[in-house]
Parts: C-alpha cells; sequence; structure tokens
C-alpha cells in the first residue's frame, strides 16, 4: 500500500467541488453559500427541446434577454428574473413548441401512446406522456400531485376541444412555461451522515453536472443516477464521469464546506499534496473557497501540525 500512497502523492488530484450548495443548518454557526435558483439561457432551453423532442421541433420567439455578471452569463443568470411580457412570450414558445409535439406529424413519434378516442380524454395515455416527459422537463419525477395536476389539465381541456391530442398539448405547453422548467433550482437535503448539515439533493448535483459539462438537461441515465442516489465517498459523485467514459475532470465532491473539507482531508490521509480543485463559476466559487472551505482545511492541517509538535515535545 505504501507505493501507491507515494503514487498518489505524486500526482495533482483534479478535482470538481460544487461550491454553490456550501449550505449549513444553522447559518451564524457554519456559513455557507446562498441557495442559488438559475435561469435557462436561449441557448439551454433550445437544448432541452432538441435532446427531449428532436432537432425537427423547432424553438420561435422571443426570449427574455441573458445577463451578463462580471462577464460570464452562467452568473447573471442567477440573478434574473421574468418580466410580465417575457411570460407571454414563454408562452408563446411553449404552445409553438407543444403543438408540434401533439402534431400527426410528430405524434407517432413522440407520445409513447395512443388514446382510446382521438376526440375524448384518455387519463391513462396522457399519463404515460406527462409522467416521462415531465421528468425530463423538471430535471426529477414528478409529484403525484404535480401529475394529476397536469392530466386534468390536459382532461379538462379535452373534453371543452373535443380532441385528446390538443389537451394533451396544453398540458404540455404548461410544463414548458413552468418555472419548475424554467429556473433550475438547487434543492437542499439534511446530510444524515452529518448531523445538522444540509447538502445538494441527487437532483440537483445531476443537474448541476449536466448543465456545466453538456449545457443541457440531465439525460436518462444521469436521472436514474440521481434517484439511486449513486454517491461514493464520503461525497464524491461518479454518476457523470460514467456518462462520459471518464473522459474530462468529471467527478465532484458534493456538500457542505465541513463535508467537502473532510473529504480533501480523506485524500491527505492516503498520501495526496496537491489538490487541484474548480468549480462551475469559476469567479463566485473562487470566493466561496477562500471564505469557507480553504480555512477549515487549513485549520485542521495546522491541528494536526501543533498535534505532532505536541507528541514530539513529550
Amino acid at each position: 500500500m505504501a507505493h501507491v500512497k507515494k503514487a498518489l502523492a505524486a500526482v495533482a488530484l483534479t478535482l470538481t467541488v460544487c461550491s454553490t450548495a456550501l449550505l449549513a443548518a444553522d447559518d451564524n454557526k457554519a456559513g455557507g453559500g446562498p441557495e442559488v435558483t438559475r435561469r435557462l439561457s436561449q441557448e439551454q432551453y433550445r437544448q432541452v427541446v432538441s435532446d427531449l423532442f428532436g432537432p425537427s421541433i423547432k424553438v420561435g420567439g422571443r426570449f427574455e434577454p441573458d445577463i451578463r455578471r462580471d462577464g460570464l452569463l452562467a452568473m447573471g443568470s442567477s440573478q434574473v428574473s421574468v418580466t410580465a411580457s417575457g411570460l407571454e412570450e414563454y408562452d408563446k414558445i411553449a404552445r409553438n413548441v407543444a403543438a408540434q409535439v401533439v402534431s400527426e406529424a410528430h405524434r407517432d413519434t413522440l407520445i409513447p401512446c395512443t388514446p382510446a378516442s382521438a376526440k375524448q380524454p384518455d387519463d391513462a395515455c396522457a399519463g404515460k406522456f406527462l409522467s416521462e416527459t415531465g421528468r425530463m422537463l423538471y430535471r426529477r419525477p414528478l409529484t403525484q400531485d404535480e401529475l394529476a395536476g397536469r392530466v386534468k389539465v390536459a382532461n379538462d381541456a379535452a373534453v371543452g376541444l373535443k380532441d385528446f391530442y390538443s389537451g394533451l398539448g396544453i398540458a404540455l405547453a404548461t410544463m414548458l412555461e413552468s418555472p419548475k422548467f424554467l429556473f433550475r433550482q438547487e434543492i437542499a437535503e439534511t446530510d444524515p451522515d452529518h448531523s445538522g448539515q444540509y447538502r445538494m439533493d441527487a437532483y440537483s448535483k445531476a443537474s448541476q453536472l449536466s448543465f456545466f459539462l453538456w449545457n443541457a438537461a440531465p439525460d436518462p441515465q444521469l436521472l436514474a443516477a440521481a434517484e439511486k442516489g449513486d454517491l461514493h465517498d464520503r461525497c464524491l459523485w461518479t454518476p457523470t464521469t460514467k456518462a462520459v467514459g471518464g473522459g474530462g475532470n468529471s467527478t465532484a465532491l458534493v456538500g457542505s464546506p465541513e463535508t467537502v473539507a473532510a473529504a480533501i482531508l480523506d485524500y491527505v490521509d492516503i498520501g495526496v499534496n496537491t489538490v487541484l480543485i474548480r468549480g462551475y463559476e469559476p469567479l463566485q466559487d473562487a470566493v466561496d473557497y477562500g471564505k469557507h472551505l480553504l480555512p477549515l482545511v487549513r485549520q485542521e492541517l495546522a491541528h494536526r501540525a501543533a498535534t505532532r509538535t505536541a507528541a514530539v515535545a513529550v
């Protein structure tokens, strides 16, 4: 084992650290970064639609302008909202996309079931389509209430319009203009391994990593990994590495400052002496590392050094 440690110590360990979810149960006791909600950019919106429905579905209309902060669109996306006129435009875009999806030209390919009657509601078929599509749009499974609400919209619209596909299109449009689709929210959950601390939930991790690596929503493989809670070691998240075949810097340490600091020290314990970390928002993440992460690592290393000195003196 000694030769393994020596080899590890000779190289830099490259890790991606998700610092935007540096959350703590008590901000007065352990500081953390703010919970972040980011609006999809025009490019991301188009990419999600293309990935989900194919390139033949066209996205047209005027989007809310993307905003740069410190020269970076990624940072500006966390400080934007949607104006009243912007909501109208998103509604037009959503209805246009939905109409194409349920059209005769595409329905047989994009809708995984056939209604009992094209002129009447079919909750089972609508539920199947909206559940599968909603999972990709919301980047997580729909709750029972969310799915029931969308199925009811499809049912009511189908009754009024006497057309199953028109009703389904209206339900799909409401999802395409929902804040749950338009905004990426980082959701915190209690950390079962560290009392009083929080971590990003698996779906937030999958979303953040996917948009960082591909500027697109998580694919079914990443969502399946998130659903299983596919975590490794203290806070190392590896499904992205599997998805890209190990290419690039695709592993990530995800957790509170204390959790990530402890994970870095785990590598120190096996002989690593150089750690190169980077995040998804370079400027803000560098600030977060300096404020919340590095002091914890340095404090523990200093404590260890002092303990060794005291032991030698004795």
